[in-house]
């Protein structure tokens, strides 16, 4: 078994890490040369890994000292196929993405029980391709008491996959669109060239989402029990709870940390991005934003200017 070359927890590392940034690898053949050599050539890197055992500080230390050509490394989907089939000494339910991973039956959506606004099958076509920036997924993640208690709004842009997370006093429509508001002052007269679409559930903290129309921005909203219509933004709650666990209180964490998590998660290079971070790439659709007029770029110290 390839757990024998390979301690269990730092195989359970390596694993998560190629989760995180979901690497390229075009071929299989060399895959479990790779794995014994990764213990040889490549433990000691791992082991001086980014602050505080960072996994994406190891991978830019492995990637900067080019230890593994392209040939002898494996996409995510093979990875997951080798634990799957049982060829790895690990679990599935010890890697945090490949639970997520499952297909989903064809079903047809669950017509809304109550219509708080404009349905997403009326969302225009551009704003599930990617192809411009401006079009965003929200949603609210909860802690301990189901949202009895602060919560943490989130917005997703489709295109740069920049994370934004607001924490807010709980989940209710008030607490949701004094947030927005907050984002609006931020934005001033741009916020609708930012904001072109926001796609949300019909959960009741939304009720009044449908607001946020009179500043520009057009809002849809996904069918009933249909996460999979928002599912970038589904995917970075789930990123998001490295940093605030499910089950755990979110008045234990302040508005600043939440901020935080957000800027470390747009930080991260994502290969669907050319490597490049979330933050860079909505950083220059900013700079265009503002430059259209005439009005300058927006000066960033690499942190979110959000509401705290």
């Amino acid at each position: 078994m390839v757990g024998s070359f390979l301690a269990r927890e730092e195989l359970v590392r390596f694993v998560v890490l190629i989760e995180i940034v979901n690497l390229v690898r075009p071929t299989v053949e060399d895959f479990l040369g790779f794995i014994r050599r990764l213990t040889i050539e490549a433990q000691p890197v791992l082991l001086k890994g980014g602050k505080g055992g960072n996994e994406l500080g190891c991978l830019r230390r492995l990637c900067s000292y080019k230890l593994f050509s392209a040939e002898e490394m494996v996409c995510t989907h093979t990875l997951y196929n080798e634990v799957w089939a049982g060829s790895l000494d690990l679990s599935v339910t010890e890697l945090p993405e490949a639970m997520k991973r499952k297909q989903h039956k064809d079903s047809k959506p669950r017509e809304h029980r109550k219509s708080f606004g404009t349905d997403i099958s009326q969302r225009p076509e551009i704003a599930a391709l990617r192809i411009e920036e401006g079009h965003w997924e929200g949603d609210t993640v909860v802690g301990k008491r189901a949202g009895k208690e602060a919560v943490v709004l989130s917005l997703l842009e489709k295109k740069t996959e920049n994370y934004i997370a607001i924490r807010i006093p709980g989940k209710d429509a008030d607490s949701v669109l004094n947030a927005m508001q907050s984002l609006r002052e931020e934005f001033g007269d741009k916020f609708s060239q930012v904001f072109k679409t926001i796609t949300v559930d019909n959960g009741s903290e939304f009720s009044a989402f449908s607001q946020v129309e009179n500043w520009g921005c057009a809002v849809y909203f996904a069918h009933p029990y249909t996460s999979w219509e928002r599912p970038q933004n589904e995917r970075h709650n789930g990123l998001f709870r490295t940093f605030v666990p499910k089950g755990v209180s979110i008045e234990a964490y302040s508005a600043e940390y939440i901020l935080a998590a957000a800027d470390e998660l747009n930080g991260r290079p994502r290969k669907k991005l050319g490597y490049r971070t979330p933050e860079e790439l909505f950083d220059e659709f900013l700079d265009s934003v503002y430059a259209a007029e005439g009005c300058g770029s927006i000066a960033q110290d690499g942190s979110q200017r959000l509401p705290s």
